[in-house]
């Protein structure tokens, strides 16, 4: 009984990767992380070869500044959360 299990890359790939949900999720998440970074951040989304790429740039020199001076995008990309144990 030696079956092997032989993925699909291409058929899991169209499946997943470029689906229409993926899609959202990487559009909802940009969205997210443009509103938290603040005003002079946009948002963009496009289809790569293989999958969906999602990008927040500083839009203006404020902006720029603003995310060099403080990693703005950083931040708002990967929040710090404190968490108390009990």
């Amino acid at each position: 009984m030696n079956k092997k299990f032989v993925l699909d890359k291409k058929g899991f790939r169209d499946e997943v990767f470029k689906a229409d949900f993926m899609h959202q999720l990487v559009t909802e998440t940009v969205n997210e992380i443009a509103q938290t970074a603040g005003d002079g951040f946009e948002p963009s989304t496009s289809m790569g070869k293989t999958r969906w790429h999602g990008m927040v740039r500083a839009d203006d020199f404020k902006a720029r500044k603003d995310d060099f001076d403080n990693n703005t995008l950083l931040k708002a990309a990967y929040p710090l959360k404190v968490v108390e144990n009990d």
